[in-house]
């Protein structure tokens, strides 16, 4: 493990998360056991989320081959 890999790791998943609490989640109603349903929004957002989600397993694979 290189400590630049894992500096670029934290980044990736600091942007992750970022990106991933911006996706809007609208409420659907109540399921047929009254739990609350919820659903994610396509679009932008929930794309930007989904390539940092791809980027950050890219950088994980990087660190946990010792790149």
């Amino acid at each position: 493990m290189k400590a630049s890999t894992l500096k670029l790791a934290v980044l990736e998943a600091k942007r992750f998360v970022r990106l991933a609490e911006a996706v809007p989640l609208e409420d659907f109603g109540k399921d047929f056991k009254g739990k609350e349903v919820q659903f994610i929004e396509a679009g932008k957002a929930s794309g930007a989320a989904r390539r940092a989600s791809m980027d950050l397993s890219r950088c994980l694979a990087d660190l946990r081959q010792g790149r």
